[in-house]
């Protein structure tokens, strides 16, 4: 009789699986595991397959499957009639093929989709559920389907989810502990046959501190009429400040006061900015604010909005 399998089902080329083969007589003797392993037919996806046998006691034996490198199949094992003899020298009755157990090589895939690698974690999105999504596929899905999905951040776990039937995952972390700068987001899942996949690295920046501006001025002519130029300084700070652009920086400058007819302009050298203002109508004091919009960083956080700044005179 052949019980089993027991031990690594599915398994791989690792994998070790057992049955127990008993054998039953008036005059059995003890089974010899030479003799026994002699007599047994490995059937099925067996490329690779070793068989061994041990534990024999005084009727039964342990029969081990191990280094089957099928990439997916199923594996039997058989009982011939030189498996053993008994005292009066009578073979035993072939036996088999018993149940199966399912070989599997194939190497799973996982890959992180979002976050993508080169992208930021911006004040708007960090977060204690940050989501992390991703796929993770194998030839025979069931095989991951259900199983465990390790979403690491710089080698350590940061969170957990599982595998779906469709070949995604989705699970979130917490980044608000997080360092800012560069960090490496990476995935693992294990297959029902201990075949391990890792995916890629998608490396991301947490950034969540928003550049500021500083102003400075009145300076040029002050107090102004239509025809003369007043300017300010703008001077902006941030780690990844990226390249400023001047029509960005005007369209989030307001000029309030007596601003009728004001017309500005940025002239940019690395990070500072000049505005120059003119055109000017009618008199009074005006002065100007650098709003939330006038500037967003790499990471897409915006200006930490500044003023209004000290006054310039309007005088017509």
């Amino acid at each position: 009789m052949i019980t089993g399998p027991s031990g690594d089902n599915p398994a791989n080329v690792s994998g070790e699986t057992d049955y127990t083969v008993t054998f039953s007589d008036t005059n059995l003797g003890a089974p010899i595991s030479g003799t026994v392993s002699s007599g047994i037919t490995i059937n099925g996806s067996n490329s690779g397959c070793i068989k061994s046998v041990s534990g024999c006691t005084a009727s039964a034996c342990t029969v081990t499957i191990t280094g089957c490198t099928t990439v997916t199949g199923t594996v039997s094992i058989s009982v011939d009639t030189g498996a053993y003899s008994d005292s009066a020298g009578n073979a035993v009755t072939a036996e088999g093929p018993s149940s199966t157990f399912t070989v599997n090589n194939d190497s799973p895939t996982i890959a992180i989709s979002s976050p993508a690698t080169n992208t930021w974690i911006n004040i708007a999105s960090d977060s204690a559920t940050f989501a992390v999504s991703g796929t993770c596929t194998e030839a025979v899905q069931a095989q991951l389907t259900g199983q465990t999905v390790t979403i690491k951040i710089d080698g350590a776990t940061a969170g957990t989810t599982t595998c779906a039937a469709n070949g995604t995952f989705s699970g979130t972390v917490d980044t608000t502990g997080l360092s800012e700068g560069a960090h490496s987001f990476t995935a693992t899942v294990t297959d029902l046959a201990s075949n391990v996949a890792t995916s890629l690295t998608n490396n991301v920046t947490r950034d969540v501190t928003a550049p500021t501006v500083s102003i400075t001025g009145p300076g040029g002519t002050n107090p102004a009429g239509a025809a003369d130029n007043t300017t300010y300084t703008l001077t902006f700070s941030d780690t990844n400040l990226g390249t400023l652009v001047d029509n960005t920086i005007n369209s989030g400058i307001t000029i309030d006061g007596a601003n009728s007819g004001c017309l500005s302009s940025v002239n940019i050298a690395a990070n500072v900015a000049t505005l120059t203002i003119t055109g000017c109508n009618g008199n009074g004091n005006a002065n100007i604010t650098a709003t939330s919009s006038a500037w967003t960083d790499q990471a897409g956080n915006s200006l930490t909005a500044n003023g209004p700044s000290s006054d310039f005179t309007v005088s017509n």
